[in-house]
């Protein structure tokens, strides 16, 4: 479930067990014997493993790591320019109506967070309403677009999250309070 292996929390303890179990040495000599192996290099290095602090990646996953992170950074910097924000402000008060209670709608801020800046990311458990959200903030980007082509890329951790985005978004066009296109 992970890119890389943290060596802090494993040095000096036993991992698996029978036969397949492996003692791992502590962590100052862990590291002194990696830095001295042809092997293993550091960020910025081309070499099979890279050691990066504590954690031992494989070049491949190292370098994607680095290549996404400067991505998302690059893609977060600054916002969106041009907006409408009459239209964007009934467009969240449409799609997003007040509820009694006084509490924060968090669907709704992070709706404007994605049309206020040029990445955002959707998390949550299972049932907190995230597909249904992502097409009402689609809805918000189409309203603002004034009917350009948009890009928009959408993504899920896994093959079946794909499959319920797709088919809950094809579902929430019909129950929004939209215009039709």
């Amino acid at each position: 479930g992970h890119i890389c292996l943290n060596l802090s929390p494993a040095a000096g303890k036993i991992l698996g067990e029978g036969e397949g179990a492996v003692i791992c040495p502590a962590l100052g000599p862990w590291l002194e014997a990696l830095g001295k192996s042809p092997v293993v290099g550091r960020p910025g290095d081309f070499r099979p493993l890279i050691l990066e602090g504590t954690r031992l990646y494989l070049y491949r996953y190292w370098d994607y790591e680095v290549k996404l992170a400067g991505f998302l950074g690059e893609r977060s910097k600054g916002k969106e320019t041009g907006l409408d924000l009459p239209l964007l402000k009934g467009g969240l008060a449409r799609l997003f109506p007040r509820e009694d209670g006084g509490e924060i709608n968090w669907q709704k801020a992070a709706a404007f967070a994605s049309v206020w800046k040029r990445l955002c990311v959707i998390s949550g458990g299972p049932g907190t309403g995230k597909t249904f959200t992502v097409a009402r903030i689609l809805a918000l980007h189409l309203e603002q677009s004034g009917g350009k082509t948009l890009r928009i890329a959408l993504a899920a951790p896994t093959g079946k999250a794909a499959a319920r985005l797709r088919e809950s978004i094809r579902e929430a066009k019909g129950r929004l309070n939209s215009p039709p296109a």
